[in-house]
């Protein structure tokens, strides 16, 4: 674990991974420090990707792979 960023309702955590960065938001209980070891699992469907270079958003929630909108059903 890097660094936290305590910002109220939720903590943002950042963490390294090889020579990867991520980012984890998490519940504002959670309070890792520097240097400890985290285990992380994720839901695919709540991952936000970004190109580094530009910072555009590569996918978000409710879109498809191809970055395409997924229309949810109101009625359901």
């Amino acid at each position: 674990m890097a660094v936290t960023e305590y910002q109220g309702s939720d903590n943002f955590v950042h963490l390294r991974l090889g020579d990867r960065e991520l980012t984890a938001v998490v519940l504002p209980t959670t309070r890792p420090v520097h240097g400890d070891r985290v285990r992380v699992s994720i839901d695919p469907s709540d991952v936000f990707l970004f190109d580094p270079s530009t910072g555009q958003t590569l996918r978000s929630p409710g879109q498809s792979e191809a970055g395409t909108l997924l229309h949810r059903d109101s009625t359901a």
